[in-house]
C-alpha cells in the first residue's frame, strides 16, 4: 500500500499532539519520530511504501527581507534538514515539491503596516499529480492519503471511480468532513498511537 503524506502538516500535527501531552516543551520541534511503525499500526498493513511530500525556504528575487526573517528561515532550514534525515533513514521516499515563499502580507486596515508571512505553495499540487498517475498507470487496488486538504478532492473522486479504494488517514481532532465523505474510508490517528511510536527527541 502507498501512501502519500503531506509532510509540513502532519509534522506539525505531530507536534501538537506531543505538546499537548507534555513530550514536547512549548519551542521545541520534532527531530525524529517512527513514522513507518506508527503508519504500519494505523492502517494495519506491513510493507508500506510511504512517499513525504517537503517544501523548500525559498526567499523572492529583488526582495530584501528583514534580519527577523533571514533568521527564521535559517532556523526553519535546519529543523528541516534535521528532521528530514530522520524520515530518509526510515526508507520513506522524500520529495520537496513546494517552496515555503517569504511574503509580505496585506496592510493592516487600521495602521496600514505589513508584516512579513512564511506561505507553503506547491506541495498539493505535486501530490496529486503523483497520485493521478499512479492510479491511471499504475491502477493500484488502494492508495493512502495523509492529508486534509479539500483541493485533492477531486483526485480523490477520480481514483475512486476507477474503482481505487482511497484510504484518508488524518489525525482525531483533525478531520476534514469534506475528504472524508470524498474517501473510501477513514482512518484516524489517536494520541495514543502517536504517544507509543515517540521514543524521545534526542537524536
Amino acid at each position: 500500500m502507498k501512501i502519500y503524506i503531506d509532510g509540513e502538516n502532519f509534522r506539525k500535527g505531530l507536534e501538537r499532539y506531543l505538546r499537548d501531552m507534555k513530550l514536547l516543551s512549548s519551542g521545541e520541534t520534532l527531530k525524529k519520530y517512527d513514522i513507518q511503525a506508527l503508519l504500519g499500526d494505523v492502517v494495519g498493513v506491513d510493507g508500506l511504501e510511504i512517499v513525504y511530500y517537503s517544501s523548500k525556504v525559498k526567499l523572492p528575487k529583488g526582495y530584501e527581507p528583514s534580519a527577523k526573517i533571514v533568521d527564521t528561515a535559517n532556523k526553519i532550514k535546519e529543523e528541516s534538514r534535521v528532521w528530514l534525515s530522520n524520515v530518509v533513514g526510515q526508507g520513506i521516499g522524500l520529495i520537496k515539491a513546494g517552496n515555503l515563499k517569504i511574503k509580505q502580507s496585506k496592510p493592516c486596515y487600521k495602521c496600514q503596516s505589513q508584516q512579513e508571512i512564511l506561505q507553503e505553495k506547491g506541495v498539493d499540487v505535486r501530490l496529486a499529480v503523483d497520485m493521478l498517475e499512479d492510479v491511471y498507470e499504475n491502477s493500484p487496488s488502494v492508495v493512502g492519503l495523509l492529508s486534509s486538504d479539500t483541493d485533492l478532492c477531486p483526485v480523490i473522486h477520480k481514483a475512486v471511480a476507477k474503482s481505487v479504494k482511497v484510504t484518508y488517514i488524518c489525525f482525531a481532532n483533525g478531520l476534514n468532513r469534506a475528504v472524508a465523505a470524498a474517501s473510501s474510508e477513514t482512518i484516524t490517528i489517536s494520541a495514543e498511537k502517536i504517544k507509543k511510536y515517540f521514543e524521545g527527541n534526542k537524536q
